[in-house]
């Protein structure tokens, strides 16, 4: 497969499997449950419920871990600088070596170890959510659960909208940036070359083809959406009206079971 063409962040897959079939706001709300349980979770022994239910959920998905890797790959170096950060931002345990107030600890490499496991559980948890929902049903899942916030005057609808589009055109505007690199490179450009900064600043001339691109894809988007008459608001309908099932049920009982393990490992561990 080219690698162009691969998965990325908030690509969805489409399959039929039991998350897919998922009712959209109980996915949300077990992705929101997981986040905090990561942030919680400052210790290897806690990351141990994680894990195992990030395995469980993949394993349902029909998704491919390669595919799923593939979908974060372009966070890894986010997450590869906030190791760095952490191994020689801390002093802890054995010293290894220490430069002013920057060293190398055994401690901090437990820290990086167990922050780059959280980071990568909640990318993966993340990018599982975007790649067994739809865009409109990722909408139509954040609209009812934000609904209690239309009393206070906020435009739920509109807002959930824009949040399912800006997830459905981070592949488009990433395949467009490898379109623009690809065609730069053919006429020369060399964006591989030198330090850090000076490789930033040979991204510079890719700004504003891509810029041009996210305004010509609004605008085709916009004059879609008017033509066939979309206007948002409460008063909205669903062709298929989402309903709570047995795997939902079961998949908050899960959810309800992680959070116990990891309560109970943070008190008796």
């Amino acid at each position: 497969m080219d690698s162009n063409r691969m998965l990325v962040f908030g690509s969805y897959y489409a399959t039929d499997s039991v998350l897919h079939r998922m009712d959209p706001r109980i996915k949300l709300t077990i992705a929101v449950v997981y986040m905090i349980t990561a942030i919680i979770a400052v210790t290897l022994q806690g990351i141990i419920p994680l894990a195992v239910f990030t395995v469980v959920a993949v394993s349902l998905s029909n998704i491919p871990w390669r595919e799923l890797f593939n979908s974060i790959k372009p966070l890894l170096f986010i997450m590869a600088l906030a190791a760095i950060f952490n191994i020689v931002a801390t002093n802890e345990g054995t010293l290894y070596w220490q430069w002013g107030y920057f060293a190398i600890s055994s401690g901090g490499f437990y820290n990086a170890l167990v922050f780059t496991l959280r980071i990568g559980l909640m990318l993966f948890a993340a990018s599982l959510l975007t790649l067994t929902t739809s865009p409109i049903d990722l909408a139509d899942g954040l609209a009812a659960i934000m609904r209690p916030l239309t009393r206070l005057g906020v435009p739920v609808q509109e807002l959930s909208m824009m949040v399912s589009i800006a997830f459905r055109f981070l592949p488009t505007f990433l395949d467009e940036y490898y379109k623009v690199k690809g065609a730069q490179e053919s006429r020369g450009a060399c964006f591989d070359q030198g330090g850090l900064i000076k490789r930033l600043k040979l991204l510079m001339p890719l700004l504003a083809p891509l810029f041009a691109s996210a305004f010509r894809h609004a605008e085709k988007l916009a004059q879609a959406m008017d033509s066939r008459c979309y206007r948002g608001g409460a008063d909205r309908t669903r062709l298929h009206p989402m309903s709570v099932g047995r795997a939902d049920v079961l998949a908050l009982l899960f959810t309800a079971a992680m959070v116990a393990g990891l309560i109970v490992i943070r008190v008796f561990w």
